[in-house]
């Protein structure tokens, strides 16, 4: 089994530049729609192109959906200098699924896939 980097070094990462970077922060928008809601699919379709060959740091596309009891699924597609780590080649992506209860990662797994396939993402 191939462990999601971004998991772990990230935090290291965030931790180390967050008081010079936060300004630079791209995330993107989050919906609540409270707690009586119930939202019965989520699917989300990406075709990333090829992964940088030199990027500049972390390139991350971080996908989630949380519950009001804390439980979280995260996808992410990642590009790092390095993405050897989840099997990839020169111009490939990572794309790890990441589930969480009570903030207690559960499985931790990653695969590598070339950025003209489709990624679909269905929770």
């Amino acid at each position: 089994m191939n462990t999601c980097k971004f998991s772990s070094e990230m935090a290291a990462v965030t931790a180390a530049i967050i008081g010079t970077l936060a300004v630079l922060d791209t995330w993107d928008c989050s919906v609540s729609l409270g707690p009586a809601s119930t939202i019965i699919q989520i699917v989300k379709t990406i075709i990333p192109g090829a992964a940088p060959l030199t990027p500049n740091g972390i390139l991350a596309f971080w996908s989630g959906r949380i519950n009001g009891t804390s439980d979280l699924v995260q996808t992410t597609l990642e590009s790092w200098l390095d993405n050897s780590w989840c099997g990839a080649k020169e111009g490939q992506w990572c794309v790890c699924a990441s589930p969480f209860r009570s903030f207690e990662k559960l499985i931790d797994d990653a695969s590598a896939f070339s950025g003209t396939q489709k990624v679909k993402i269905e929770y």
